[in-house]
């Protein structure tokens, strides 16, 4: 596979399953390209964007001139530190929660449903979510969102276990969404022992409300 001729992948496939210090970084880019050609696709004129795993921010930075507020949920002390120097320039679009995502909420986790359903006068969001294998749990927790009159559009990682595509996909899909994945696959040699595999990595799913 060209990386040259195939940029509308997301992903490269590769067929090694150790990573020296350069493969990681050029994953990591393949992905951050990904990441910018997603966001350029994503609806103008959004109420609320949610960044589950914001890590350094990339995604967020993408689509910070989309939208009216930004919920930054991230954990790690030290990707904390960083994104407040980052998005200082947006501090009064951008809201650093410092918590997990996940079904409910605790004192070290909320749900989305919490972060959204505070909100008046909502019509239209986006959520990220790339949160370590999470995913399938955290979408338990956003089914009053899900059966609001309100747009949606979810971005989800599907990479990190085996079977979260086929899990992913049929929650949105039961619930009426428009569902695509990303070109190409990933191989994700981190996490499960299992046999090795290529792996569906980001689910886009809709849900346009007609008025």
């Amino acid at each position: 596979m060209n990386p040259e001729t195939e940029k509308n992948k997301i992903f490269r496939i590769t067929e090694i399953y150790t990573m020296n210090e350069k493969e990681n970084k050029n994953m990591k880019i393949d992905f951050e390209y990904g990441q910018g050609t997603m966001a350029a696709e994503l609806p103008d004129n959004t109420d609320i964007f949610i960044d589950g795993g914001a890590a350094e921010g990339f995604f967020a930075l993408q689509v910070i001139d989309k939208v009216k507020h930004v919920y930054l949920v991230e954990c790690d002390k030290e990707w904390v530190e960083a994104l407040k120097c980052t998005f200082e320039p947006y501090k009064d679009k951008v809201t650093i929660i410092e918590k997990w995502l996940d079904e409910s909420d605790s004192e070290n986790t909320v749900s989305i449903d919490t972060l959204v359903l505070n909100n008046k006068n909502i019509d239209k969001i986006i959520v990220k979510m790339d949160i370590e294998g999470k995913e399938t749990d955290v979408i338990k927790g956003m089914k009053k969102l899900i059966d609001s009159d309100i747009d949606m559009t979810c971005i989800v990682c599907t990479y990190h276990k085996s079977g979260d595509k086929d899990i992913i996909h049929d929650f949105f899909e039961q619930r009426g969404f428009n569902i695509t994945f990303a070109n190409g696959y990933m191989f994700f040699p981190y996490g499960e022992v299992i046999e090795p595999e290529l792996r569906k990595a980001v689910l886009t799913a809709r849900k346009i409300i007609k008025n």
